[in-house]
């Protein structure tokens, strides 16, 4: 059997977004930065950012956890800046 676990970030409990999740953790922003986009429904800004801080911590956990180090990242971002650091390239 083959199951797939999925998660979300999102202040939207039942969003399309959530809806095609197995784990939903719900995150709140008391009101956002821009009112015009607020008013209209538009571009989010606080929830935005409160979701990517979210996802850091998780992803900086998680990079403790299994032992990520810096030449991890020089293996996995071998065209960017970060993949100079690997002194073997």
């Amino acid at each position: 059997m083959n199951i797939t676990t999925s998660g979300a970030i999102t202040a939207g409990e039942k969003s399309e977004f959530g809806k095609l999740t197995n784990i939903i953790l719900l995150t709140r922003a008391r009101e956002e930065a821009c009112k015009i986009c607020a008013t209209f429904n538009l571009a989010p800004t606080m929830s935005a950012l409160v979701e990517s801080a979210l996802g850091d911590a998780i992803s900086r956990a998680l990079q403790e956890m299994k032992g990520f180090k810096q030449e991890h990242f020089a293996k996995f971002h071998l065209g960017g800046a970060l993949g100079k650091l690997d002194k073997t390239a």
